[in-house]
């Protein structure tokens, strides 16, 4: 329960700094086959109030080794890895207030061929959704303080004075239950 809770307030602060600044945290892999390259990106970007996931994969045919050197050097200037940056400035993305999904392909007949789906959304959805369990947690233990033994099932009275019948709402209490 306490996991959920933490996720709900770091989404929160997310939320509340994606105003700030922007913040990207992304993953870059290339798989060398001879002669064609692939490298495939993912990432998480927020900024202003959405989240944006995406995933990219590029192919690239190239006919000899030192070729292909040459265009991965033009193209990739950072090594394979998980990658953070940030911007002092927030990126003018969805602001917030609604859902976009794109996927765009393209041949390339310089280097092959790309693939680039984004899915960017509210962060405010996502905190609606982590705070489904808190929520329910809180209400069950609302419900366990007021339904103690002793306690009227309907509106949570004392009964220890009026045991026959609650005084606050007039139910009649079941026999064997608190």
């Amino acid at each position: 329960m306490m996991v959920s809770l933490l996720l709900c307030v770091g989404t929160v602060a997310v939320w509340v700094q994606s105003y700030r600044a922007a913040y990207n945290i992304d993953y870059m892999g290339v798989n060398r086959t001879d002669p064609t390259w692939v490298i495939t990106e993912a990432g998480i970007v927020s900024s202003r109030g959405s989240l944006l996931l995406w995933w990219e994969r590029v192919w690239f045919h190239c006919p000899t080794a030192k070729a292909t050197g040459t265009q991965l050097e033009t193209i990739v200037s950072r090594p394979a890895g998980i990658h953070f940056t940030s911007s002092q400035k927030p990126w003018d993305m969805a602001e917030g207030r609604y859902f976009d999904y794109n996927e765009l392909s393209n041949p390339n007949p310089l280097y092959g061929r790309y693939l680039t789906k984004t899915l960017c959304f509210p962060i405010l959805i996502l905190l609606a959704a982590e705070s489904i369990l808190p929520l329910c947690w809180g209400w069950r233990l609302i419900r366990h303080v007021k339904y103690r033994e002793g306690r009227c099932l309907a509106c949570g009275y004392d009964l220890r004075a009026t045991p026959n019948r609650c005084p606050e709402c007039g139910t009649v209490p079941v026999k064997g239950a608190s």
